[in-house]
């Protein structure tokens, strides 16, 4: 059982969770600014950390950690309060994997393809109890306690631990003090925090007053962007780190004759939004409309969902996004590049059809294709001979655009931060 430490007054911080949200706020500004100096997408990445470790204000961010000592836990009096502050504390996974990199850099090494996820569970596990904080009253807290214990106290561990916490994890006593401070679990917090990977949600900053509309819409955005649903091959597609946390969502998978991860796709299904939503409730609803639900049990008479359900992994690199634009890249990653499929099914590609066309259009003039200058400027840059094709299929010679480059076309640097050169496709010619 857990001991709660003497408090001291006289270093009493009034209230911890404002104390916490503008470290985590000054952190998060400072990693958006070394992201966008260091790549165009502004993702903070390996080499940002890299950066950030050696500036000032990081090493300020590190001290004023120290002012947690004297945090007044008391003073957490709502639910709110409770989760906002120690989900906060729980994006400290940041700093502890800058810390293990600064130290690293220290002793001479290089881990510019190692990170956290890169290691075994059992170093991970060493790594989340060793970076810890002097908190208030509760004492000394282990990240892996403010991840593990506090945020989820009651809840099952997660799947990717393949049973290592079985024994290391248990809902504490109800004497337990520090019971007093930790919130009631709300598994929505997996989506509002971050493990640094690809499949992480985008890093937030928790506020008291409108948790409850934060965790709503980080829920709802991170189900719209991470999961993919392919109404015509039949095919679902789910981030593996909400695979781990699904029997948070949903205990219907221990039941004999559930199919294996139907309660989640459920859960899904529920609560994202848009075209996906409607496709995957269609998905579900075939057996009923169908009547197969006869056939869709296998040799062990447990029930298997009439579409294919697949995982998006984990992929072992440092990613830290403040938007889930990279949800979107992962779709695209995992899926891969096929542009004939995406056509529509009744299109007729044929030779002959297309002089046939062609003949019929010859003396009107073709539909031609807009160019953008910014486009222009790069195909002409790049590639003269392209430049010269892409003006037989433009509104406009090329040397008749060259007036629209004004000074004020772009407002800023903001709008060439999103792409770099060569991500030119097809959709901008």
């Amino acid at each position: 059982m857990n001991q709660l430490v003497p408090f001291k007054r006289r270093n009493t911080v009034s209230n911890p969770e404002p104390v916490v949200r503008e470290i985590m706020t000054k952190l998060v500004f400072l990693m958006k600014d070394i992201a966008k100096q260091n790549n165009a997408k502004g993702i903070f990445e390996i080499s940002s950390a890299k950066m950030m470790i050696k500036t000032a204000e990081f090493a300020d961010l590190i001290s004023s950690t120290q002012k947690l000592n004297g945090a007044d836990l008391d003073k957490l009096q709502s639910k709110e309060e409770k989760v906002s502050f120690f989900g906060k504390l729980t994006k400290s996974h940041v700093y502890s994997y800058v810390l293990i990199l600064e130290e690293d850099n220290d002793t001479g090494g290089d881990k510019s393809a190692m990170c956290f996820t890169d290691l075994n569970l059992i170093d991970q596990l060493l790594h989340l109890n060793i970076f810890s904080y002097h908190l208030g009253q509760m004492g000394i807290v282990s990240l892996f306690d403010v991840k593990y214990l506090i945020n989820r106290n009651g809840l099952l561990p997660p799947s990717k631990w393949n049973g290592l916490l079985e024994n290391r994890i248990s809902e504490l006593d109800i004497e337990d003090p520090w019971n007093r401070y930790i919130p009631s679990p709300d598994p929505r917090i997996l989506f509002v925090t971050t493990n640094c990977t690809n499949l992480s949600p985008a890093v937030q900053i928790l506020i008291p007053e409108l948790l409850k509309s934060q965790l709503q819409l980080a829920m709802r955005g991170y189900l719209d962007d991470g999961v993919s649903v392919n109404k015509d091959n039949r095919k679902v597609t789910i981030p593996q780190l909400l695979l781990w946390y699904k029997h948070d969502f949903s205990h219907q998978q221990v039941q004999e004759f559930s199919a294996e991860n139907e309660g989640i796709i459920h859960i899904i299904a529920g609560h994202m939004t848009g075209q996906q939503q409607t496709s995957l409730q269609e998905l579900l609803e075939i057996d009923r409309v169908h009547s197969y639900s006869g056939e869709n049990i296998d040799e062990t008479g447990r029930k298997e969902l009439p579409f294919k359900v697949e995982e998006q992994s984990v992929r072992g690199e440092f990613l830290v996004a403040f938007d889930n634009t990279h949800l979107l890249q992962n779709q695209i990653f995992t899926k891969g590049h096929k542009r004939m499929t995406s056509l529509p099914k009744n299109i007729d590609l044929s030779i002959s059809k297309s002089v046939t066309s062609s003949t019929k259009s010859f003396g009107k003039y073709a539909p031609k294709h807009s160019l953008t200058p910014a486009t222009l400027e790069y195909v002409k840059l790049e590639c003269p001979l392209v430049a010269t094709l892409v003006s037989l299929v433009c509104d406009d010679e090329l040397d008749d655009l060259d007036p629209q480059f004004a000074e004020d076309h772009f407002s800023g640097d903001e709008n060439l931060r999103g792409r770099a050169p060569s991500e030119i496709s097809l959709v901008d010619i």
